[in-house]
């Protein structure tokens, strides 16, 4: 886990941000439930 930020907050931060919104991501995640993994790729995660 991040400490201060979490992954998918910092995705939905990223996204947002006119620098990073279009560099693919790829989220590696020590959270594995079918709902953590939904989110992620809501939030625009590419794989």
């Amino acid at each position: 886990m991040m400490e201060g930020m979490g992954g998918l907050e910092f995705l939905k931060r990223a996204k947002r941000g006119e620098r990073l919104k279009d560099i693919p991501f790829i989220i590696i995640s020590a959270k594995a439930s079918s709902q953590d993994l939904r989110e992620g790729m809501n939030l625009g995660a590419d794989d």
